[in-house]
């Protein structure tokens, strides 16, 4: 292949690796430059458990004086005194190695969308005869509860048919693993609901006995990705590359582009003024005023306005165009090189 052909088709070639240079900048662009995993510490689980003890006066029903969970349905006029015991258990993933736990419980008797009261701790020793030790145990006496909410309808003038008692712990844990702190608040309640002439006539019924908490402590990680990096920075430097090689290519070519033929050259130079335009084979005429015309451009104007044509006479690569207007002779010269 010849210098000429390498200097025609090297620009293509070159503009081509800039174009997928640049592309390549645009995707790379697209990915992360980072990415974040999230690992796990420690995981727990906090566990409240209700069980009671629901004692009844000889009955025909049962034929027994105590229910437990599962034994059947509690009727409040068989029963005398339910005795709710609660136990918390906390357990992680590593085993913590020293844990504080700090409880509150709270007791809130409720008459459904009509009043909230909530006991204070000596109301729930003496209705309740609540016991905290170890964890805590309450005693309803549903005969002394039924008086308390009838004290409050009267109060209020409202007739109760159904009325709860909501007992709601807060359990603060501080435990300590080997892998960090566990710093959490676990909130199980229970309520026990008193239903007065329901489907199944007068009753006790309580929402679910346990309640469980799972949860966790995480790290997130986050790694730089390198090779992402690494092709940004290789995309940047061949499109910087490219791009320079492009523009040194095209400089090249443009200034060792061949020159096309003098015939060429001539006809390019002459069409736009072809109709104005004769040639011949005499040498131009002497005359008196001899004006030299900066263009051909200018020469074809002072034609259109003279109404003459423009003579052409060739000698090799001299080119002479002409107009005569009497002793006057308006002319311009070119020169083309072979």
């Amino acid at each position: 292949m010849d210098l000429q052909k390498i200097y025609r088709y090297a620009p293509i070639v070159l503009a081509i690796l800039a174009a997928v240079s640049a592309i390549s900048v645009v995707y790379t662009h697209q990915l992360p430059t980072s990415e974040t995993e999230t690992t796990t510490l420690y995981t727990y689980l906090h566990k409240g458990k209700f069980d009671y003890e629901a004692k009844l006066v000889p009955n025909v029903i049962y034929n027994k004086t105590v229910l437990r969970p599962g034994d059947g349905t509690i009727f409040t006029a068989i029963l005398e005194t339910i005795t709710f015991s609660f136990n918390y258990t906390f357990a992680s993933y590593p085993r913590s190695v020293n844990t504080s736990i700090y409880q509150r419980v709270a007791f809130t008797l409720q008459s459904p969308e009509k009043w909230n009261r909530t006991l204070s701790e000596d109301e729930a020793q003496e209705l309740l005869q609540l016991d905290k030790s170890p964890t805590y145990t309450v005693v309803i006496n549903s005969t002394r509860l039924r008086e308390f909410v009838d004290t409050i309808d009267k109060e209020t003038g409202m007739r109760t048919q159904k009325y709860n008692l909501l007992i709601s712990s807060t359990i603060h844990t501080i435990a300590h693993t080997p892998a960090g702190t566990i710093d959490d608040i676990f909130r199980p309640s229970l309520k026990v609901s008193f239903v007065t002439g329901g489907d199944k006539g007068n009753y006790v019924e309580m929402t679910e006995l346990t309640t469980a908490k799972p949860g966790d402590v995480t790290r997130k990680v986050t790694t730089t990705l390198q090779w992402v990096i690494d092709q940004r920075n290789a995309s940047y430097a061949a499109t910087l590359i490219s791009s320079i090689a492009l523009t040194a290519s095209t400089f090249l070519y443009l200034t060792n582009k061949p020159k096309p033929p003098p015939s060429k050259r001539l006809k390019k130079i002459v069409s736009p003024h072809r109709e104005l335009i004769t040639e011949t084979t005499h040498e131009p005429p002497a005359t008196e005023i001899t004006i030299n015309m900066g263009t051909l451009e200018d020469l074809a104007k002072t034609a259109e306005i003279l109404a003459r044509p423009i003579m052409h006479w060739q000698r090799e690569e001299e080119h002479m165009f002409y107009v005569i207007d009497d002793n006057k002779k308006y002319q311009y010269e070119i020169k083309i090189d072979l």
